[in-house]
């Protein structure tokens, strides 16, 4: 997720106003109302070919230009090149003044949040340096507004930075939005508490602590206090921006009638597409796209081969932006839902659409266990789906592939770590141990019943009514096969007492399909 905001304010003396293009403008970070000017800011030298200088005016006046020349994620490179040399002559100027030093790391870490290269970790991990050292000098005594700033920036990091595998991280980034709030109230600063409130949005949808329905209910309420500021007519690119975001919560949401609430998911991304097109927006449209395509995959309203269709038709048109030279991140996680959406497909012949399915789980590993573990796991699971039902090859040999891509994942995927995704791959290894055909039978059938309890650790009837019934009927099945008929009806009443807790919109269970974990976009 990229994070724009508006002008930043520099305290009291050190605000101060430029000229550019014969035109006096306040120091500015990106205003998506404006399109790029078409003067001559395409002849803007890049950040290379500026002097160094400590003089506030100068660095304000050089980042101008360079935001002038395109969108933040297409300017962060300059940006951050600018920025590291000014702070390094600083370094060595002691007496320069530190809140001019604390607004340009503020800067650095901005930028470095909006760089998408394939180094994504060490630039969070450089956001997160910036934001402490901003906040020696942004206290919240002496300079509660840049305070409040700084800790929206910060929240951001470490919402990034938790992706996965830093569950703690999603509790200092909740912590840091809370505390901007101390400071930025809805009378007083609207646009700052705003977005503390989507910041918060956003990572109460990816929470593990908590209950899991608590928390996207709270993600929801917390984009719509946010909308409440960043409306249509005020603020155009934050209002798109937090329909994503909402849209999101939707298309997770425990709460209410499944069907439901994918159809509001799809109408806040809709909304939110007549805003963010192709040519202004490149990069949110292509996030547009993928968000709708998930959102089509899981469709229950209309016809489920229809709604596939127009999913793999979202992802590929995603594609178009997110190719793998520019954005490899983006172009990995939406080859890793290529490949559920083939491994679902009802169009076409099923071998050829695992076949596709699994050239783009391959395509996906651009995600690598050293980079993005949680990714490459990820991907690494959803392999395992597409080799177990694979039809070409040999089934003997897709049956071990699958097991390896299950194993490879729980690398990651641990049971103290990462719960759910634990639950998940524990699940689908036991569905591939009840069918194996290397080794025992009795010894696999063990391995599969082992299994699935590991799973039901964590899918358990009141935290995950939908997975409880379906893993408690895998559990069913397999215990029958080792002809344990009292462990059998146990997990098959067990099974039907889930029915009587939860239903879905259509008034019956979600399909006892396999789980295949989705991309963030």
């Amino acid at each position: 997720m990229i994070y724009y905001r508006r002008d930043w304010a520099f305290p009291g003396e050190v605000r101060r106003e430029i000229i550019l293009h014969g035109k006096k403008q306040s120091m500015r970070h990106f205003n998506p109302h404006e399109s790029k000017p078409s003067d001559d800011s395409s002849d803007t030298p890049p950040a290379s070919s500026f002097v160094p200088s400590t003089d506030l005016e100068t660095v304000l006046q050089h980042l101008a230009e360079i935001k002038r020349r395109g969108l933040p994620y297409e300017t962060a490179a300059a940006r951050i090149e600018l920025l590291q040399k000014v702070l390094a002559q600083m370094h060595a100027d002691p007496e320069r003044s530190q809140e001019v030093r604390a607004s340009f790391q503020h800067e650095l870490a901005i930028a470095s949040l909006e760089h998408l290269n394939a180094e994504r970790i060490q630039q969070v991990d450089v956001a997160l340096g910036a934001c402490e050292e901003a906040l020696q000098i942004y206290t919240l005594a002496h300079y509660p507004s840049q305070y409040a700033s700084v800790q929206v920036t910060l929240g951001n990091v470490y919402r990034e930075r938790a992706v996965g595998i830093r569950r703690d991280d999603l509790e200092r980034a909740i912590a840091c939005y809370q505390e901007a709030l101390r400071v930025s109230t809805l009378a007083d600063s609207p646009y700052e508490y705003a977005q503390a409130h989507h910041g918060l949005g956003q990572t109460y949808q990816l929470r593990s602590e908590g209950a899991r329905q608590d928390n996207l209910e709270q993600a929801i309420t917390c984009c719509r206090e946010a909308l409440g500021v960043y409306t249509g007519e005020t603020f155009l690119f934050e209002h798109a921006s937090t329909l994503h975001t909402l849209g999101s919560a939707y298309i997770r949401r425990v709460a209410g009638e499944r069907r439901a609430n994918l159809e509001q998911a799809i109408e806040c991304f809709r909304q939110a597409e007549a805003i963010f097109t192709r040519e202004a927006f490149p990069r949110e449209y292509a996030q547009g796209q993928h968000f709708l395509a998930t959102a089509y995959s899981q469709r229950i309203s209309g016809e489920q081969r229809d709604n596939l269709e127009q999913a793999i038709t979202y992802y590929q048109q995603a594609l178009q932006v997110y190719t793998l030279d520019a954005l490899p991140f983006e172009f990995a996680g939406v080859q890793n839902n290529l490949c559920i959406a083939y491994w679902q497909r009802i169009a076409g012949e099923r071998r050829d659409n695992l076949e596709q399915a699994i050239a783009c789980g391959h395509e996906g590993l651009v995600w690598t266990l050293e980079a993005f573990p949680y990714q490459y796991a990820k991907a690494q699971n959803n392999l395992g789906e597409a080799y177990q039902y694979r039809l070409a090859g040999e089934r003997h040999d897709n049956l071990e592939q699958a097991i390896l891509c299950y194993r490879e994942a729980m690398r990651v995927w641990t049971l103290e770590a990462l719960p759910q995704d634990y639950a998940m791959v524990q699940r689908n290894l036991g569905a591939t141990y009840q069918i194996r055909l290397e080794g025992k039978r009795q010894a696999n059938l063990n391995l599969a019943v082992a299994a699935h309890q590991e799973s039901l650790r964590i899918y358990t009837l009141d935290a995950f009514p939908i997975e409880h019934r379906q893993v408690q009927l895998d559990c069913a099945e397999t215990q029958a096969l080792r002809e344990d008929w009292e462990a059998a009806h146990s997990a098959y009443g067990e099974n039907r007492r889930g029915c009587g807790r939860y239903r879905a919109g259509t008034g019956k269970w979600a399909s006892s399909g396999r789980a295949v974990q989705y991309g963030r976009p």
